[in-house]
């Protein structure tokens, strides 16, 4: 649901009812609006995440989309997102916390707040999704 082109198919009734879903139309949906808007939303999927469980896309600096599909958590302390197009604020569609990508030391860039403060890297619970949007950065700082 998260790619930019195509139509998505939801195959496992198990997971119709799920939350993750919705969120997941709505992300599509507000990428199309920002590409109407003339913003670049090209996807790109992020090799930056090893993990065979795990998927990390994003779509140009307007947001990105993380899935797990593992049975269980992924939780990586630090996670270089140097050669994306990420760089800011971010709001998750369905839990409604940001996370900031800034950059570090010698031009490196990270996620340097996941839901707070002192928290960097990146935690999805087991078959989850995440999907986050640009935002202005002023509400990082909150």
């Amino acid at each position: 649901m998260a790619r930019e082109s195509g139509t998505p198919l939801i195959l496992n009734w198990d997971n119709r009812d799920s939350s993750f879903l919705k969120y997941g139309v709505k992300f599509r949906q507000i990428m199309h609006q920002r590409g109407n808007q003339g913003k670049n939303i090209k996807e790109n999927i992020l090799t930056g995440v090893d993990s065979p469980t795990v998927l990390l896309m994003e779509r140009s600096s307007e947001g990105f989309f993380v899935a797990n599909k593992g049975e269980n958590k992924f939780n990586i302390p630090v996670l270089d997102l140097t050669l994306t197009n990420l760089d800011g604020c971010y709001r998750e569609l369905r839990n409604n916390f940001t996370v900031a990508i800034e950059h570090r030391e010698q031009g490196k860039k990270f996620i340097t707040r996941w839901i707070s403060w002192n928290r960097g890297g990146m935690e999805v619970q087991k078959r989850n999704a995440l999907y986050f949007i640009r935002e202005p950065f002023n509400q990082c700082q909150v």
